[in-house]
């Protein structure tokens, strides 16, 4: 019996040691940072983890593969982990579950600094700047600095009157200079009619469409009269703004849109050659004024003209961001075949399980009496007033200069884009009608329209809207 006893109390004295050892010992994971250090960090290595997964299971799989990259973090001697990039691929794998999604993060495995810490000067606190890793401890894509809305009203109504005409580098444009806030250039010219976060950490809002402005942490680093990412159809849905694309700009208030480049050279007393890209190129301290011009040729003299298009306007020590990826268009897609499916068995779309399936839209338009256009993809907007689901539109390019994985297809049940007028025709019900060079289906609730294009073989679908009525 006392036996058995020291035998029972030596175990229990065992397995109390071991988990009293296991506390002391609890491994802290590193932290996977949502802002990089404000102070010079050092990196110690980049890795990566992969992982498979179907829809429904890539939750528990990021959740894996993100603890993955922190046990890495210890292993290198690293003490916090920022992601640098995030890829999702369909693989063509397929069971009864449906098929599988490959997700890949890579990462930098770091050893934090000493932060700086905030400075007070007369009782106000400097408020030093983070900048947001390109995704956050949960390896979801990391919302813009700039969390500004634009307003759901007319962008039109009750806005600033703008008189100041001048483009330069000693005034900037038209009052508002380069390094001023979001907030001031929002008081001068009123709220824009187009938000832009495409672009890693980097925000850029427009006024019509002749007047683009970037803002790197809340500061205007950039202006341009127009801009290379918004394919022509976009372009095309932003209202204009009266004084802002009424072109009435004047560099240093002297030569405006039009003027001919010897006279652009007799006003602002230059005698500088174009360069190659036919542009004048002025400095000054910190800035840079670019001068656009468009050439032409007289086809009887061959004499060439060049005429004055635009301009541009940036900090010295401008870097453009980089173009964010649309990772999450796939799964964008499938929300948006998933709407339409419902729509066929007459049901309504769950606007708000929809807006969170789509996530963050790169870029919204705001039009007259409240509607906004929202932009997803490459291929996707919605229409929205207020809450309420209005127009659902798949286009054939929405952002130009993508560089970015653009391949995903989008699907309506059959109709499925690129496919054969000749194919697809074979799904049109009976009540379906040609209008407006495309296929009109008419239905309870809703309507579809396809657009097929005349000019390629096959007659490929290439854009689809459904109206949500």
């Amino acid at each position: 019996m006392h036996i058995f006893l020291k035998i029972v109390t030596f175990n229990c004295f065992l397995l109390f040691s071991l988990f009293a050892f296991s506390a002391v010992e609890e491994v802290v994971l590193p932290p996977i940072l949502d802002y990089y250090p404000n102070c010079e960090y050092q990196v110690i290595k980049e890795t990566s983890v992969i992982g498979m997964a179907k829809a429904q299971q890539m939750a528990k799989t990021t959740k894996r593969l993100l603890n993955q990259l922190q046990q890495k973090a210890i292993d290198a001697g690293a003490n916090g982990v920022i992601i640098i990039d995030k890829k999702i691929e369909d693989i063509n794998v397929l069971d009864e579950k449906g098929g599988q999604q490959q997700i890949r993060f890579i990462a930098k495995l770091i050893v934090q600094c000493q932060q700086k810490k905030v400075a007070h000067e007369m009782g106000t606190p400097h408020v030093i700047h983070q900048r947001f890793t390109a995704y956050n401890h949960d390896g979801v894509k990391a919302k813009s600095m700039m969390t500004f809305k634009l307003t759901s009203a007319d962008s039109r109504v009750g806005r600033p009157e703008v008189i100041n005409t001048e483009v330069s580098l000693a005034n900037g444009l038209y009052g508002v200079k380069l390094g001023d806030s979001y907030q001031q250039v929002i008081k001068k010219f009123g709220e824009p009619n187009v938000q832009l976060t495409l672009l890693a950490d980097e925000l850029i809002i427009g006024y019509g469409r002749h007047h683009w402005l970037h803002f790197q942490l809340d500061k205007l680093v950039k202006v341009q009269s127009t801009l290379p990412y918004l394919s022509a159809s976009i372009l095309n849905k932003i209202p204009l703004l009266d004084f802002f694309d009424a072109n009435a700009w004047k560099i240093n208030n002297k030569v405006g849109r039009k003027a001919l480049l010897k006279d652009v050279y007799s006003a602002l007393a230059l005698d500088k050659p174009l360069n190659e890209k036919n542009q004048l190129v002025l400095n000054s301290q910190n800035k840079v004024l670019t001068l656009n011009f468009i050439a032409s040729k007289n086809s009887h003299t061959n004499e060439k003209k060049y005429t004055l298009g635009g301009f541009s306007m940036e900090q010295s020590n401008y870097k453009e961001s980089r173009m964010l990826p649309f990772d999450d268009q796939v799964i964008q897609n499938e929300a948006i075949t998933q709407a339409y499916l419902a729509l066929v068995s007459n049901k309504e779309i769950n606007v708000n399980n929809l807006a969170e399936q789509l996530g963050e839209a790169k870029g919204r338009i705001v039009l007259p009496r409240g509607i906004t256009i929202n932009l997803y993809n490459q291929h996707l907007m919605l229409k929205v007033n207020a809450t309420e689901l209005v127009e659902i539109h798949l286009l054939e390019e929405v952002f130009i200069n993508d560089n970015a994985n653009s391949k995903a297809i989008w699907a309506l049940g059959d109709f499925i884009q690129g496919g054969s007028f000749e194919q697809l025709q074979q799904s049109f019900p009976d009540d379906a009608y040609e209008s407006n060079y495309g296929i009109e289906i008419p239905s309870v609730g809703y309507s579809l329209f396809l657009l097929f294009d005349d000019n390629n073989k096959g007659k490929p679908l290439y854009e689809a809207v459904i109206s949500i009525y």
